[in-house]
């Protein structure tokens, strides 16, 4: 009878064994999920990084069109300006666009 004690306490010890490492288990699965999550984390950051970025060359593409439209500009004043005048520098030329 104290043999049959003595296993029936080491298979509880086994199943107490068996029971921490579930636990372990589950906690090591959950730090892996934590992990994944600050992966996704970091993914979505560096989307929008890229989106941030996209705007910014938008900005700069609008920029540049702006800037386009302005030479435009400065172009017409100077065709319409060339019969009166005698040619003229570019910067006579936005100066007179931007003064008349």
């Amino acid at each position: 009878m104290v043999q049959e004690v003595k296993m029936a306490e080491m298979v509880q010890e086994v199943k107490m064994a068996e029971m921490v490492q579930e636990v372990k288990m589950a906690e090591m699965v959950q730090e892996v999920k934590m992990a994944g999550m600050v992966q996704e984390v970091k993914m979505a950051e560096m989307v929008q990084e890229v989106k941030m970025a996209e705007m910014v060359q938008e900005v700069k593409m609008a920029g540049m069109v702006q800037e386009v439209k302005m030479a435009e500009i400065v172009q017409v004043g100077q065709l319409v300006e060339a019969p009166q005048k005698s040619p003229q520098t570019a910067a006579d030329a936005v100066s007179s666009v931007t003064d008349g």
